[in-house]
């Protein structure tokens, strides 16, 4: 991880600070060198899982991923109505509800 590493001279223990204070200089140093942060190459991906059973059972259908040390759960759930023969069929609707926790980040708040 960029925590433990050194960046030109400057000492792991300030490396959090270069990061915050000078996040554009931070970088630089990163691209210079052709790594990422984490020290991966620019063509290296993260490790990926999928789960293959649906972890929520209320859903028609859901799935977990894991891309490195980021996890992310989707639920689908659908529903249709049916017409009376004769009727003309409204447009339909698609609805999309996104829940971000605050454990995702401290962007996003607890709303009840």
């Amino acid at each position: 991880m960029a925590d433990t590493m050194e960046i030109d001279g400057v000492a792991e223990s300030h490396i959090h600070a270069v990061r915050e204070l000078l996040p554009e200089a931070y970088l630089q140093q990163f691209l210079a060198k052709d790594i990422r942060p984490d020290t991966r190459t620019f063509s290296e991906v993260r490790n990926m899982k999928i789960n293959e059973k649906g972890p929520i059972a209320t859903c028609n259908g859901s799935a977990r991923v894991e891309l490195g040390r980021t996890c992310v759960v989707a639920g689908v759930t659908l529903s249709a109505e049916e017409f009376p023969p004769g009727t003309e069929e409204p447009e339909g609707q698609l609805r999309v509800q996104l829940e971000l926790g605050q454990v995702c980040s401290s962007r996003f708040e607890s709303r009840t």
